[in-house]
């Protein structure tokens, strides 16, 4: 067993309830351990022998992989180029009778969005009205949404695993 693995063993086995004991699966000595993690509310006194952590803090933090960074300055001006002309266009389906998840996507890819593939251009349609989204042409995030009176369109930078949508069941 390496070193690595022997330190594991003994960081677990500090976590462990302290009645318990674990031994060194090389030597076969004991190790006591001496501390234990215990979940300790904000404020709380921490009991004696234990490493104290916040589970609503850690649970919090498992949910950061859906926070967003920050749009670079050459994403946000070639977003800005062609904001006008998605906007026109997607205008222009609307005033038609021609607004299709299809379309958009169309205008999407037209704009220098990808037709497949990570990022690619998508569209869909539900009771709040029809939603766009795609990696945008030199980075960025891409999202709106079209209704009979208003239209929104924005960019927003990639969640914190990459790309521009958060996974669920992660």
């Amino acid at each position: 067993m390496g070193p690595l693995a022997i330190a594991a063993t003994l960081v677990l086995a500090a976590c462990a309830d302290p009645s318990s004991t674990a031994s060194d699966p090389d030597t076969g000595a004991v190790v006591e351990p001496t501390v234990r993690a215990c979940p300790v509310a904000a404020g709380d006194p921490v009991p004696d022998g234990c490493i104290p952590y916040d589970p609503e803090a850690l649970m919090a933090s498992n949910e950061r992989y859906k926070d967003r960074m920050p749009v670079s300055e050459e994403a946000f001006a070639s977003f800005e180029r062609e904001r006008e002309q998605i906007t026109r266009a997607i205008e222009s389906l609307r005033a038609d009778g021609a607004l299709t998840p299809e379309a958009v996507k169309a205008v999407l890819v037209d704009a220098g969005m990808s037709e497949e593939g990570i990022g690619h251009a998508a569209s869909y349609e539900d009771a709040e009205g029809l939603h766009f989204s795609g990696a945008g042409p030199a980075g960025g995030c891409v999202e709106g949404l079209v209704t009979a009176s208003d239209l929104e369109l924005d960019l927003l930078g990639p969640v914190m695993d990459g790309g521009c949508y958060a996974l669920s069941g992660h």
